[in-house]
């Protein structure tokens, strides 16, 4: 689910982008709001990472839960 967020807001990002760059203007609101998604889309499959290896090696300050079943 948190891949599939994270190519939303990649594909969004790149008609955002191409749109007002093939009429001829610079790239708008549209377009940084979703590099901004794209980032902390980033930082959140890093934290899930994070969380689910601590998680397989039973360290007691993971989250639970993290671990596919």
């Amino acid at each position: 689910m948190l891949l599939a967020g994270l190519a939303a807001w990649v594909v969004v990002g790149v008609v955002a982008f191409l749109v007002p760059v093939l009429a001829g203007s610079a790239p708008g609101e549209l377009f940084w709001t979703c590099v901004a998604g794209v980032g902390v889309g980033l930082l959140g499959v890093a934290v899930f990472l994070v969380q689910r290896a601590a998680a397989r090696r039973g360290d007691r300050s993971a989250q639970r839960g993290v671990e596919p079943r």
